[in-house]
């Protein structure tokens, strides 16, 4: 399969812990992608994205262990055969 790109935006991209951060992705070829997952670099967490039309979302809150600073968020989707077909990267901070 050629590859997909990758389109987000993440509201807000800066919240204290407690706050609700909600992400939503667009991808290209849509048709031909079975999950678009989110992790944080250098945490091991890792989240699924749910399937909404063209759109997958992620509503969450942000964890009260998280500590204040920015954070580096891979964004990914999977295709049919379940291999990474697209990806791309989006800052999060928190703000205490």
């Amino acid at each position: 399969m050629d590859t997909c790109s990758l389109s987000a935006q993440l509201d807000p991209s800066s919240a204290p812990r407690g706050a609700t951060a909600r992400l939503q992705v667009r991808v290209s070829d849509a048709n031909h992608v079975q999950a678009v997952r989110v992790s944080i670099v250098g945490y091991g967490l890792e989240e699924s994205l749910t399937r909404e039309d063209d759109i997958w979302t992620l509503q969450t809150m942000v964890p009260y262990e998280a500590g204040p600073g920015e954070y580096l968020l891979e964004i990914y989707a999977v295709d049919t055969e379940g291999q990474r077909c697209g990806s791309m990267n989006e800052r999060f901070t928190v703000t205490g």
